[in-house]
């Protein structure tokens, strides 16, 4: 299974600021349970010991601060980005599903042999709100009919150079990803490119999706010279960050990742 998701979003803040947001959500569900406790606790010490009171208030009110601080961030996040320009979507991720498009056109063309493999290219959705998309098709198409490998698309055709994720999931849990992928893929990389790709992570994509189920996966995208992987869910994810010769350079590396895969040769074990 190719897969990349077409969904976008337009946000305040983009997907590394507000990625502080996700890293402390624990933090912020501890506090809002320590909070919840205070109330009846304040209630029960109340005209038996002044001095607990008093520490349990100021306690409660203290930690009130931060989750505070983190609601309102994730709420601001959500509610001014639609106030912003919107965001075309062009990096993340227009040019993935252009590139799984493109290899759709060469296997109906019949300009890529495949023997052993079968092929199925999914675009999905809601990949922007907890990856709904690719878990509703793992778990409704991948019980009785397993696939061997994912492979994943993001933010394909930027000018900076090919990267594969070591990591992938979602804010609670992160698994590492195939590591006979990552390597097929960046060997097709090479191959097509001359050059290698480098090693990133982690990653909240729909590839985590096929982790969770115990499925092969890994992930391959680019980064921005400048802006490196930020930018994204803002106007500054435009087409003038595409380079368009890029798009039918992602199908070569799909390409040859999916002969040697034929052929056996993509270290699959």
């Amino acid at each position: 299974v190719l897969s990349a998701h077409y969904d976008s979003k337009t946000e305040l803040l983009d997907h590394q600021q507000r990625m502080f947001f996700l890293k402390n959500l624990r933090l912020g569900i501890v506090l809002t349970l320590a909070l919840g406790l205070s109330g009846p606790l304040e209630s029960l010490l109340a005209g038996r010991s002044a001095g607990w009171f008093t520490l349990v208030h100021w306690t409660a009110l203290a930690l009130a601060l931060p989750l505070l601080f983190l609601a309102w961030g994730l709420g601001l996040n959500l509610s001014v980005g639609r106030l912003l320009e919107p965001s075309q979507g062009a990096v993340d991720n227009g040019s993935s599903c252009a590139v799984l498009l493109g290899l759709a056109d060469r296997l109906s063309r019949g300009e890529i042999i495949l023997e052993k493999t079968k092929v199925t290219l999914a675009l999905f959705t809601g990949e922007e709100v907890k990856m709904q998309g690719s878990l509703a098709y793992v778990r409704d198409r991948c019980n009785g009919h397993r696939p061997d490998a994912n492979i994943n698309l993001e933010v394909m055709a930027q000018d900076g150079e090919y990267v594969v994720w070591e990591l992938d999931g979602n804010v609670f849990k992160l698994i590492p990803t195939t590591p006979w992928l990552r390597e097929g893929l960046s060997e097709a990389v090479r191959q097509v490119t001359a050059s290698q790709a480098f090693p990133a992570g982690p990653v909240n994509s729909d590839g985590g999706s096929f982790l969770l189920a115990g499925i092969p996966s890994a992930t391959l995208g680019t980064y921005d010279r400048r802006l490196r992987d930020t930018g994204f869910h803002r106007p500054s994810d435009n087409l003038s960050r595409l380079v368009f010769s890029r798009l039918d350079e992602g199908v070569d590396i799909l390409e040859q990742f999916l002969l040697a895969f034929d052929q056996g040769t993509s270290g699959k074990p």
